[in-house]
């Protein structure tokens, strides 16, 4: 494959990416009218699942996958967020939960912080206020489940974006949360 053709790929990957989770919010408090908070979590944590396993099956092409209790706790971390996130947005308001979801990455920046003592990425200060403005640009004119304010879910919220932000921080090679939080590998 060319590098013009994976480029096009990879953007369009990045642009689907952006829809779909920048959707997110608003598609589960349309769906919880529907379904209760936790069959959508667990229709989520098994479809997103199912196509990362066949992506990963696809990408090691026949090799053995070596899955080892690291994995399953990267996994745990995931289903956390999932559960945590949808009965967040089910008892939050649809703009508090917009806006909490876009402090994710001041929450990764001081949990490295915090328990890594992993310096802030350069340029982090100035993107944390254009996350927030976007949460709220994102947020404007919905009327599915109403405006801001705090129903009791928001704790929750937090509880998911910590579990997603312990993922991330411990899924990056080479990082000090990496390196902490996984076991080591048997030979």
């Amino acid at each position: 494959m060319s590098a013009s053709r994976q480029a096009a790929l990879a953007g369009a990957g990045l642009v689907l990416t952006m829809v779909l989770w920048g959707s997110m919010i608003p598609t589960i408090k349309i769906m919880l009218s529907v379904w209760d908070a936790y069959s959508i979590s667990a229709l989520r944590f098994v479809i997103a699942g199912l196509i990362l396993w066949g992506a990963l099956l696809y990408v090691e092409k026949g090799r053995p996958l070596a899955l080892d209790r690291r994995h399953w706790k990267l996994g745990a971390l995931i289903a956390v967020f999932a559960t945590f996130y949808t009965l967040g947005i089910a008892h939050s308001d649809l703009v508090t939960a917009a806006l909490l979801s876009a402090l994710g990455p001041f929450v990764t920046t001081v949990m490295a912080w915090a328990i890594y003592r992993e310096a802030p990425p350069r340029g982090i200060w100035l993107s944390i206020p254009f996350a927030v403005v976007g949460g709220v640009l994102a947020a404007q004119g919905e009327r599915v489940g109403g405006g801001f304010g705090f129903r009791g879910g928001e704790l929750f919220l937090i509880v998911g974006q910590m579990a997603w932000s312990g993922y991330s921080l411990a899924s990056q090679p080479g990082s000090k949360a990496c390196r902490r939080f996984a076991l080591p590998r048997r030979p």
